[in-house]
């Protein structure tokens, strides 16, 4: 289930948050259905004159979904600002790696194929098989 409620701003935690659709286009008898969503938000608390961050979605749950996501790079920003500098220095080093060309080397073609929902081998095989070539040891 998509979680529809909103998470405070990372950087001021408070301000003034929007949701609203975009681009509405103009159909011959009325206006048809939004093309975009927006969270719109204004830190109240920052200087400036560009104190608006805005994440879009196709929709409003993707919209929302952009807004509650948080990088790492913010993450870390985060815990150092609570003084956890060993948190951050962590947050940091932690790296996303896809799991997927291992698991798909590691099993048949047409199995690795299935499971990763390609419609023909050769994307499995050009993408996502690495498998190096087998060699005797030399001694």
């Amino acid at each position: 289930m998509m979680n529809t409620s909103l998470l405070p701003c990372p950087f001021c935690g408070a301000g003034t948050t929007e949701i609203m659709p975009n681009g509405r286009t103009w159909t011959g008898m009325k206006y048809g259905e939004p093309t975009s969503w927006s969270v719109r938000h204004w830190c109240a608390e920052i200087p400036g004159p560009s104190r608006m961050i805005e994440r879009v979605g196709r929709d409003k749950a993707q919209a929302i979904a952009r807004w509650n996501m948080r990088d790492g790079k913010e993450a870390a920003e985060q815990a150092e600002h609570r003084g956890d500098m060993e948190l951050a220095v962590k947050i940091r080093k932690f790296q996303f790696r896809d799991a997927r060309p291992n698991a798909a080397s590691e099993m048949k073609l047409e199995d690795a194929q299935r499971l990763l929902g390609h419609s023909k081998e050769q994307m499995t095989k050009a993408v996502y098989r690495r498998i190096g070539e087998k060699v005797r040891p030399t001694k």
